[in-house]
């Protein structure tokens, strides 16, 4: 299955150049720090590796929107600042941590990069 688009949350508080993904813990349900999800360019690396464009991220920094590659092709779509991470990025504007995001993790927990991922897939 391949669907045509793709909305994904992200977590804006990590900044643009920042490739970040939080470790998978089963059971988890999270605390009060920083420490889930992925940010912009961890996506945009997932995306790019499975052949999806980044096309879009909101304007409260919570959802990014990917479009199939075939798709902006065969149809001729125009996409303004498609693939430009550093241009989509959307500060959070839901909290009060760094960036305007959720709070820093105090825990100083360690982060995996998209290729580490993308390498498992």
């Amino acid at each position: 299955y391949k669907p045509s688009v793709v909305v994904i949350e992200y977590n804006a508080s990590h900044l643009p150049d920042e490739d970040k993904v939080a470790k998978y813990r089963p059971y988890y349900v999270g605390d009060e720090t920083n420490y889930y999800g992925a940010s912009i360019l961890a996506f945009y690396h997932l995306g790019r590796s499975r052949g999806y464009s980044l096309v879009y991220a909101d304007q409260n920094g919570v959802n990014l929107f990917f479009v199939r590659d075939d798709l902006i092709t065969s149809k001729g779509l125009v996409f303004k600042d498609v693939n430009d991470v550093q241009k989509l990025y959307r500060s959070p504007t839901y909290g009060k941590g760094p960036n305007g995001g959720h709070p820093h993790d105090y825990k100083m927990r360690d982060y995996l990069s998209s290729d580490q991922i993308i390498g498992r897939l």
